[in-house]
């Protein structure tokens, strides 16, 4: 048996005598690993996957500011 079976064998034990620390612990582990992947689906979804249209890699965003052309012609003299 390698070092990892020699550790691995107590840890089994000591788990079987706590059954609640082992109940809560892989409650844990499994909301954890369920929330990752929905994070990760969700993000994959809306952000990563290209979108459904022809030429969506020529698409992009117009931007401007009105706000803050407002506050210059308003502070402007």
């Amino acid at each position: 048996m390698g070092a990892v079976g020699r550790e691995l064998v107590p840890g089994a034990r000591s788990l079987g005598r706590a059954p609640g620390y082992t109940l809560a612990s892989v409650l844990v582990l499994a909301l954890a690993i369920g929330a990752t992947t929905l994070v990760f689906s969700i993000v994959h979804g809306v952000l990563l996957r290209p979108l459904p249209c022809p030429g969506s890699e020529r698409l992009g965003i117009v931007w401007h500011d009105f706000a803050e052309e407002a506050f210059r012609l308003r502070h402007a003299g």
